[in-house]
C-alpha cells in the first residue's frame, strides 16, 4: 500500500480486529450467586451498610407518611454483634424493650430485628393512632408497630428487590421478647446497626437493627455480586469497541497519514 492510498475496508476491519480482541468476555459468575460455585462472602459493616442505610431511607419515608410528621433514621454505625452492643450504647435495651423480627421467604434468608425502647414504641404507636405521643405502653402498641414495620419492609423488599434484580419478599413482623438474659438470638455472627431516630418535635432515640448471620452472609454475598460487576463494567468500557463513526473517521484519512 503506498502513502497516498486510502485504507480498505479489509483493512479497517483488520484493525478493529487487534484493538477489538477475538470477542467479549463473559461475565465471570459471582461465588453464591447465579450458578456460581458456592462461597461465603465476607460479612462486614462495609458489606452490609448499603443495604441497612437502604431500608433507613424506606423507613423514614414510610414513617414521615404514617405520621405526617418529618421523620429521619440515620445510621450511626454497624458492628459486629457483642454482649454488650446488642442493648445499645448506654446499656438501655436491657430491660423494657420491644423487638420486631422480620424473616425472609424469598431472595434473602435469615431474619432482621427492630428493636426499640418501650417508651419510643408508645410514642409510634400512639401518633399513628392520631394521639400526640404522650400515652403510657401499653402491649396493644405491639401490634400497631408490628403493622408500621411490616409497611418499612414491604418498601424495602422492592427497593433491594430492584437493587438486586431478584424478587424479595418478607414474613409478617413479629413482637419478641428482648432484655438481658432473653435476647431472641445468639449474638455471634450477628452484627448490630445503631440507629439515631429522629420524630419532629420528639428527642432524639436510639434503636437497633440486628442483622442476624444467614441475612449478613445474603446480603454480603449480593453486594460482593454488584462489586464484581460495577467493576467489570469499569474494565469494559475502558476497552470499548470502535463505533461506526470511528471507522468513518479512519477511511477518510490517507494511509500513513492522520492515525498516529
Amino acid at each position: 500500500m503506498s502513502d497516498g492510498d486510502f485504507l480498505s475496508q479489509g483493512d479497517i476491519d483488520a484493525l478493529m480486529q487487534n484493538l477489538n480482541g477475538p470477542g467479549e468476555a463473559a461475565e465471570a459468575p459471582v461465588a453464591g450467586i447465579g450458578g456460581a460455585p458456592e462461597a461465603t462472602p465476607a460479612a462486614g459493616p462495609e458489606t452490609l451498610r448499603p443495604a441497612v442505610e437502604m431500608i433507613l431511607r424506606q423507613a423514614a419515608t414510610v414513617v414521615t407518611t404514617v405520621l405526617n410528621k418529618n421523620a429521619d433514621f440515620a445510621l450511626a454505625e454497624v458492628a459486629p454483634a457483642t454482649a454488650a452492643n446488642v442493648f445499645g450504647s448506654g446499656g438501655g435495651f436491657k430491660s423494657r424493650a420491644l423487638s420486631l423480627r422480620v424473616g425472609f421467604s424469598a431472595g434473602l434468608s435469615g431474619a432482621l430485628y427492630y428493636t426499640l425502647s418501650e417508651k419510643d414504641t408508645a410514642i409510634l404507636a400512639d401518633l399513628m393512632m392520631m394521639g400526640d405521643g404522650s400515652a403510657a405502653y401499653t402491649e396493644d402498641h405491639q401490634e400497631a408497630l408490628a403493622e408500621l414495620t411490616n409497611q418499612i419492609m414491604g418498601a424495602s423488599s422492592t427497593a433491594m428487590g430492584t437493587e438486586y434484580g431478584t424478587s424479595i419478599s418478607c414474613e409478617q413482623a413479629q413482637a419478641v421478647d428482648y432484655g438481658e438474659g432473653n435476647l431472641p438470638f445468639a449474638p455471634e455472627g450477628c452484627f448490630v446497626a445503631r440507629v439515631t431516630l429522629k420524630i419532629e418535635d420528639f428527642p432524639d432515640s436510639e434503636i437497633l437493627l440486628v442483622i442476624d448471620p444467614p441475612l449478613a452472609e445474603t446480603l454480603a454475598a449480593f453486594y460482593t455480586h454488584a462489586e464484581a460487576k460495577s467493576a467489570a463494567a469499569a474494565v469494559s468500557g475502558a476497552g470499548a469497541p470502535l463505533t461506526s463513526s470511528d471507522t468513518s473517521l479512519m477511511a477518510s484519512q490517507p494511509a500513513g497519514k492522520g492515525m498516529r
